[in-house]
């Protein structure tokens, strides 16, 4: 009896170690559920491993496995059954298969599954070499060992196991608690599984705390980002970013997440997050360009990338946002320069042309004012004709001053100030204006008789009249109108009075008297939005290819380097602007000789060489040649006069030459003459040049600098002067010959 009360006792305590073996399993796999589940969610096989390594330090599991929901193998471990001796070997207990679902973290949907092969039998290592003892024992007093038995069984075994599964129950992950090894279990497996416990608890917290310390690091490293990162749900609300997503938006992360990441762009193209998906897939190389709006307001430029999809359970995706409106400001900017540099490269493109165009046209007028000249010797005084004659001289040297004021509009001169006649320059400017605008625009004209004359640049006053007339007419376009211009003077008090002109005092340069120049039309007016903008560089209202945006900033340049001031407003019928500048009394300068007195060139005797490629010019200098009474050789061009030179070397007491020639240059010309004859006297002529000048002339020590065309009065004189210096054997010194304009 004592012996089967013993067995079944026995078999019931093997029974309740047995269920407390599978119990401790189980909560060893619950504490590892969360680790596992979060390896599986993040489908990192390291982290899985690590997990499985704590399971497989207790000795009663020979096989761990995590699956994903599909059945996939994330990470596997296993070890060989321990041997078994003695009773234990003739008890054959089977190993036992547990599985353990993964769910998603705060969610009943699930991720994977962790299994486990348990040995039972390796647990019941101990229970076997006791129920072996017992027996043994039994044979000598049943009772007492069945009474041995139930209390190492129910009191060393069942209530230690009961208590290491209570507090292990109460052990949340992540926390610092451990389970306490009682000391009559130190080297017992009770002792051995709370260690195996401990440690796996130790090692589960340990990587929990790397884990937390990499997601902050990751943290970190977005809020240091210069670019935006933002991370969207499927249905295209935020939720998450970064500092500079927040600084870019103008709102915190808590206010801004829940919002919907299309409400942000300022972006007619794009008003869902479909059309926002789809057009960053086809910018995916460049990038998506649109504008953030801000939180106060303003736009910025940005390029939006989707950077990033979260795994295939979620529907989360990442994009980033770099602002890039220094960039586009930049790019405005290099734009602008480049229209600038192309609009500067025009204009010396037109400056070249001007200046061919010159040069031919002065040859031109030069042959007419030549032969002009001729016939008029050849009359005598009072006759009807020679006022003729003259009078074409007189319009030759008009239509000379003309190119020379389209020369001044398309190259750039030094400023030079000097006593000017506003008034003049009002009648030459409005010469040139009739010439350009439509007939149905009329002129009207409201200045004194008498001079009105200031200090300054005759070339930039002109400038400014120009730019006012063409500003008048331009406003006027095709519509019939008048162009109004005023000239009168007023005093300091007067102008500081007039309601028209806001110009203070402060802002003009001293001066007892000012001269005021008023320019109207009959055009729309300017915007009130824009008349404080009008003087700004490269501020235009004309369309693209239209207008620069140069002209009334020039303007007010100039009249400000003068001392004056602008101001512009509006009339009831139109614009007006108002040029003051300091007023110079001064006399009226002496009456220039004109081409009409009884004024006869210089005569002399001597032979000169005459290099000229004109066809006109070369056939009219033998006859002024024979006019002055000197022996002359023509050559049409700067290769054939050398030739003709260095078989003459020692026959020419002149050398006179054009400048602008095929082949060889009036300058590269005189240089070769000079290394065959340094004392070679020389007269270079020129209709226009860019490379000659008077300053570059005196370099080349040319005894004569004569701009076409040349009056034969002038010419004359020039080749008495420069053959009675070679005669008298003066040092040759240069001097630049000014044609006055008649």
């Amino acid at each position: 009896m004592s012996i089967a009360i013993s067995g079944l006792s026995t078999w019931r305590n093997f029974s309740l170690t047995v269920q407390e073996i599978e119990r401790t399993a189980v909560q060893l796999m619950s504490l590892t559920r969360q680790s596992a589940a979060e390896a599986v969610f993040q489908l990192d096989p390291e982290l899985a491993n690590d997990v499985l390594s704590g399971l497989m330090n207790h000795v009663l599991f020979t096989e761990v496995t995590i699956q994903d929901e599909l059945g996939q193998v994330l990470a596997t471990q296993s070890r060989e059954r321990q041997q078994t001796t003695g009773l234990a070997s003739l008890i054959e207990v089977e190993p036992q298969a547990l599985s353990l679902a993964l769910p998603l973290p705060q969610s009943e949907e699930l991720l994977g599954s962790l299994n486990v092969v348990l040995d039972i039998q390796a647990g019941l290592s101990d229970f076997y070499e006791r129920a072996t003892f017992s027996a043994l024992a039994l044979s000598v007093e049943a009772v007492v060992l069945a009474v041995v038995i139930f209390f190492v069984v129910v009191y060393l075994v069942t209530n230690p196991l009961s208590m290491l599964a209570e507090r292990l129950a109460q052990i949340k992950p992540g926390s610092e608690k451990r389970l306490q090894v009682p000391a009559r279990h130190k080297d017992d497996e009770l002792g051995q599984l709370a260690r195996s416990t401990n440690n796996y608890l130790d090692t589960v917290f340990n990587y929990q705390k790397e884990l937390e310390e990499s997601r902050q690091r990751l943290q970190d490293t977005l809020d240091n980002l210069i670019e935006g990162v933002i991370i969207v749900d499927g249905n295209g609300f935020i939720v998450e970013l970064n500092r500079a997503a927040e600084k870019m938006l103008g709102y915190l992360q808590n206010s801004s997440v829940g919002h919907p990441l299309v409400g942000f762009l300022a972006d007619e193209g794009i008003t869902s997050f479909a059309e926002l998906r789809s057009q960053a897939r086809v910018n995916q190389h460049a990038g998506l360009r649109s504008y953030i709006r801000h939180r106060n307001g303003n736009l910025h430029a940005v390029e939006i990338n989707k950077a990033y999809f979260a795994k295939e359970s979620s529907d989360n995706s990442l994009w980033t946002i770099r602002d890039i409106s220094e960039r586009e400001n930049a790019e405005k900017e290099r734009r602008e320069l480049e229209e600038q540099l192309r609009h500067s490269q025009k204009m010396q493109a037109i400056g070249t042309l001007a200046g061919g165009i010159a040069h031919d046209f002065n040859n031109i007028l030069a042959g007419i004012s030549g032969y002009t000249e001729l016939a008029q010797m050849e009359l005598e005084q009072g006759q009807l004709n020679k006022e003729h004659l003259a009078s074409i001289i007189k319009a030759s040297n008009k239509a000379a001053q003309l190119i020379s004021r389209i020369m001044v509009f398309s190259r750039k001169q030094e400023e030079r100030r000097e006593v000017i006649d506003m008034i003049d320059v009002a009648h030459e400017c409005l010469s040139l204006l009739r010439q350009t605008i439509p007939s149905t625009i009329s002129i009207k004209e409201e200045v004194p008789e008498s001079a009105l004359h200031i200090i300054g640049d005759e070339t930039m006053m002109h400038q400014v009249l120009m730019n006012l007339f063409a500003n008048a007419a331009s406003a006027l376009k095709d519509n019939p109108g008048e162009i109004t211009i005023c000239m009168d003077t007023v005093d300091r008090e007067a102008l500081s009075q007039a309601s028209t002109d806001a110009i203070s005092k402060k802002s003009l340069a001293p001066a007892d008297r000012y001269l005021r120049v008023v320019v109207t039309d009959d055009g729309p007016g300017i915007p009130a939005e824009i008349i404080e903008r009008i003087f700004e560089p490269y501020f235009t209202t004309k369309p693209q290819g239209e207008g620069t945006g140069i002209g009334l900033a020039l303007v007010h340049s100039i009249v400000e380097s003068h001392g004056g001031r602008i101001h512009a407003s509006n009339t009831e019928t139109g614009a007006r602007f108002a040029v003051v500048l300091p007023l110079h009394a001064a006399e009226e300068p002496a009456a220039v000789q004109t081409i009409a007195d009884e004024v006869f060139p210089a005569h002399g005797h001597g032979k000169i060489l005459i290099v000229e490629d004109d066809d006109i010019l070369a056939a009219l200098y033998p006859q002024l040649m024979q006019s002055l009474g000197y022996d002359h050789v023509m050559a049409d061009n700067g290769k054939a006069g050398l030739a003709i030179y260095r078989e003459q070397p020692n026959e020419f007491d002149l050398v006179i030459t054009d400048q602008t020639m095929p082949e060889l240059n009036g300058d590269k010309l005189i240089l070769a003459i000079r290394q065959i004859n340094p004392r070679q006297p020389v007269i270079l002529c020129t209709g226009y040049s860019e490379v000659m000048n008077a300053d570059r002339a005196q370099e080349l020590n040319i005894n004569r600098f004569l701009t076409k065309p040349v009056p034969l009065e002038t010419l004359g004189n020039a080749i008495r002067e420069v053959l009675a210096e070679s005669r008298s054997d003066n040092v040759v010194n240069f001097q630049n010959v000014r044609i006055k304009e008649h």
